[in-house]
């Protein structure tokens, strides 16, 4: 992607008359190199500075439920060390994983499902290097160290105060950092020839307001970020933004990325018809926090999916790669829910319980190599002989053939780009292209395949 888009990004905001926290942003369009097009899809990826983030880099002040806070609270929260430490090998891996085989299929860009910095977000300048552009941007990533990555912010990323405002910040002078505002959306033109091209509208929202428990008083999530933006007025803001941006008749398909799921992996954590903890009560299930109209936010989202005839939604947060269809009329809804969590850490707690139908694919397996469906650690029973595996995504389109699909690679699994180990077609909205001038597409930016000679 070329660098102007900095510039008009910067112009977007200075032009805007919002100043609001939770200021909407429409990128400038989007035009693919060819009619092929191929958008990497991680999650959950930060770990290598994770252990950092509890001992040396814990040195900020947050207040919580309004309680002021000292140096030392990241690690009253998360003493996770150990499985930081696991995480960030896994996260080497996955990113070798991804530089091979976006290096035989040719990547355009990356979508970044959130929890970018663990454990409590952006606390420290050095992670942009240690946690980022070491590991993706090495010299050894000859493919995917050209690529923008469009990214949303998951639950860690609002523990430090400042997190999000510096990972927004950072966008304007790193043009391969993409997040111009909490939520924001773009589209994408892929050409198909004679001036015909697929549009594909991309829609990157923020989840964590609309999640119960992160509004209880004194919970590790309930931090100034939280209070900053959650609340029922904000909450309507940004689904009437994403409502409006859905009703663009011209997208042939759209994808909506945020960091929680709708349906989700976990059957017993978070998703539709899940008993959810984030209640509190571990029986109720968590329809979302309220907006202005006492509606709930996660319900409003879901609906949105099928009134909009969404193609795909992606999710992080659970540390598993699962896709799922619509649980009650996957004749009639055809969205596409897919779970792309397991980018460093993979954790089959997050995955296992009883079975669902609807969840099509898990990387989560038991001692047999069959898909988990059973209780397991975080539930009611034990995670022997069970196992996830470190993962990422991607969304392959095809502009002259108007066909799009899914595909995930385990670490353990295929490094064939053309041989993935799932891949589950996408349906369009509808099939008539957009007829575009060159004149029309010369204010956006280019989107440039990466190859391992690149």
């Amino acid at each position: 992607m070329t660098s102007s888009i900095v510039l008009q990004l910067a112009l977007v905001l200075l032009a805007s008359a919002a100043v609001c926290v939770q200021a909407q942003v429409i990128l400038p369009s989007i035009v693919a190199a060819d009619e092929i097009m191929n958008l990497a899809v991680i999650g959950d990826w930060g770990r290598l500075g994770g252990e950092l983030s509890v001992t040396t880099y814990d040195t900020w002040t947050s207040p919580v439920g309004g309680t002021p806070t000292g140096p030392g609270y990241c690690k009253t929260l998360f003493e996770d060390i150990e499985v930081d430490a696991q995480g960030g090998a896994n996260q080497i891996k996955v990113a070798g994983l991804m530089q091979e085989v976006c290096g035989k299929a040719g990547c355009s860009a990356i979508l970044n499902t959130g929890d970018n910095f663990y454990e409590c977000g952006l606390d420290n300048p050095a992670r942009w290097k240690n946690d980022w552009a070491d590991v993706y941007q090495g010299d050894n990533m000859t493919c995917i160290r050209h690529l923008s990555w469009f990214n949303v912010i998951g639950n860690h990323d609002i523990v430090a105060t400042g997190s999000v405002d510096a990972q927004i910040d950072y966008g304007f002078t790193n043009p391969k950092w993409v997040m111009p505002a909490r939520y924001y959306g773009t589209t994408v033109y892929v050409p198909a020839g004679n001036g015909k091209y697929l549009s594909v509208g991309i829609a990157m929202i923020n989840t964590n307001p609309f999640i119960t428990k992160y509004h209880k008083a004194n919970y590790k999530y309930n931090t100034v970020e939280m209070q900053a933006t959650g609340t029922p007025e904000q909450n309507s803001a940004q689904l009437d933004w994403l409502e409006s941006f859905l009703d663009n008749k011209e997208h042939n398909m759209q994808i909506v990325i945020g960091h929680h799921p709708i349906v989700g992996s976990s059957s017993t954590v978070y998703g539709y018809g899940s008993v959810n903890a984030s209640n509190g009560d571990g029986t109720t299930v968590d329809n979302g926090w309220e907006d202005m109209a006492g509606g709930k936010s996660m319900e409003r989202l879901f609906n949105m999916m099928r009134d909009h005839r969404v193609s795909i939604y992606m999710n992080g947060h659970d540390h598993v790669a699962t896709v799922a269809v619509d649980p009650e009329a996957p004749e009639t809804h055809k969205t596409v829910y897919m779970t792309s969590g397991s980018g460093s850490f993979a954790d089959p707690s997050d995955g296992c319980g009883q079975a669902r139908d609807f969840v099509k694919y898990s990387n989560v397996v038991d001692t047999n190599g069959t898909k988990c469906t059973f209780s397991c650690a975080g539930n009611t029973g034990d995670c022997s002989g069970v196992e996830a595996f470190p993962s990422f995504a991607i969304l392959k389109f095809n502009a002259k053939k108007k066909y799009a699909q899914l595909a995930v690679y385990n670490v353990n699994g295929s490094h064939d780009d053309e041989k993935p180990d799932f891949y589950m077609p996408l349906t369009l909205k509808h099939t008539k292209l957009a007829v575009k001038t060159l004149h029309e597409l010369s204010s956006g930016s280019k989107f440039k395949a990466c190859s391992p000679m690149a």
